[in-house]
C-alpha cells in the first residue's frame, strides 16, 4: 500500500490549468519585450534633450596639435571629463567651434574627438560646455531602470565599474552620431535656436564645419 501510495502521489494536472500558466507565461513575455523597447527607445533619444548644462571659462589658455591640447596655466583635471565640449572661438575660421574631450591625460594634457579647423597655434582662450553632466545623467537613468531594482534587493548600489561602463559606451555612441549630424544656430525672435540636421553619412569635422559656415547665422554663438 505504501508503494502504491507514493506512485499515485502528486496533483493532477488539468488541461485549463496548463493553459492559463501558458497564457501567463506568454503575457510576462510580452511586458519584458515591451520594457526592452522602451529602454532602447530612451537609450536611442539625444542625451542633450530638453537639458541645459553650464558652459565655463577655462583657467588658462590652450594650443591644439592634431586632437592634442596642450594647456598653459590649465587646470584640466579639476574642470574637464570625458565628454565635456571645449568651445573655441577660431581665429581662423571665425567660427565659434566645439570639440569633445575623450580624455583627460593631465593638467596642461587633453584628447579630444576630432582635430579643429586648423591647429591652434597661439595661446588661445576657450570655454567648457559641462556635456558629461547630461551623459552621466543619462547612465545612471538607464542603469537603475535596468539594475536598480536587483541592486536594491539584494542591498547594494550601483557601482562606479557599472557605472562608468555605461557613460563609456553611451559617449561612444555620442561620438558616432556627431559625425552624422549637423547642429548650429539661427535667429528666432529675440534669441537663437539650436536646428539639428542628420546628414545621409559621417562627415569629417572639416565637412561640417563647412555646411556650418554656409549657413552663416550661427558666427559668435556658443552651443
Amino acid at each position: 500500500m505504501a508503494e502504491y501510495g507514493s506512485a499515485v502521489g502528486g496533483k493532477l494536472k488539468l488541461k485549463g490549468d496548463v493553459l492559463k500558466k501558458s497564457k501567463k507565461k506568454r503575457k510576462r513575455e510580452e511586458q519584458a519585450a515591451e520594457q526592452e523597447s522602451s529602454r532602447a527607445a530612451a537609450e536611442d533619444q539625444d542625451d542633450d534633450e530638453d537639458e541645459e548644462v553650464p558652459v565655463e571659462e577655462g583657467s588658462g589658455r590652450l594650443v591644439t596639435s592634431g586632437m592634442t591640447v596642450n594647456g598653459f596655466e590649465t587646470k584640466f583635471k579639476e574642470e574637464v571629463e570625458l565628454g565635456d565640449k571645449i568651445l573655441v572661438h577660431h581665429p581662423t575660421s571665425l567660427e565659434v567651434e566645439d570639440r569633445i574631450v575623450v580624455g583627460v591625460l593631465g593638467q596642461r594634457s587633453l584628447t579630444l574627438h576630432d582635430k579643429f579647423s586648423s591647429d591652434l597655434l597661439s595661446t588661445t582662450a576657450y570655454h567648457i560646455k559641462k556635456d558629461s553632466i547630461k551623459i552621466k545623467r543619462a547612465a545612471e537613468r538607464s542603469l537603475a531602470e535596468r539594475e536598480g531594482e536587483a541592486a536594491v534587493a539584494d542591498g547594494e548600489g550601483l557601482s562606479d565599474a557599472m557605472l562608468k561602463d555605461e557613460i563609456s559606451k553611451r559617449l561612444e555612441k555620442k561620438l558616432k552620431k556627431t559625425k552624422s549630424i549637423l547642429t548650429y544656430r539661427e535667429k528666432a525672435g529675440m534669441g537663437y535656436k539650436t536646428i539639428k540636421e542628420k546628414m545621409d553619412r559621417e562627415l569629417t569635422a572639416e565637412e561640417l564645419l563647412d555646411k556650418r559656415v554656409k549657413k552663416n547665422r550661427d558666427k559668435f554663438c556658443w552651443f
